[in-house]
C-alpha cells in the first residue's frame, strides 16, 4: 500500500485540499505533499495524527498466501 495514494483518495472523498488538511491537523504542508506524491513514507504515528481528525484509522491485515477464491 502506498500511503500517498490512499491519503489522496481520502482527501477527494472528504472534499478537502492538502493545504486545508495541513492547517486542520497542524502538520507541515511540504511534508504532507511529499507523502501525497509518495516521495517519502510517513510513520504510522504521523498517519494516525493526520487521519484521526478526519474519522479514519489505520488497520493492518495479514495477507493469506495460497488462498484460492472460487
Amino acid at each position: 500500500m502506498k500511503a500517498g495514494v490512499e491519503l489522496k483518495k481520502i482527501l477527494k472523498k472528504e472534499k478537502i485540499s492538502a493545504r486545508q488538511l495541513a492547517l486542520r491537523v497542524g502538520v507541515d504542508q511540504p511534508y504532507l505533499c511529499k507523502v501525497l506524491n509518495d516521495q517519502i513514507k510517513p510513520s504510522c504515528d504521523w498517519l494516525e495524527r493526520v487521519l484521526k481528525p478526519l474519522g479514519y484509522e489505520i488497520e493492518f491485515n495479514k495477507k493469506r498466501k495460497g488462498v484460492i477464491k472460487l
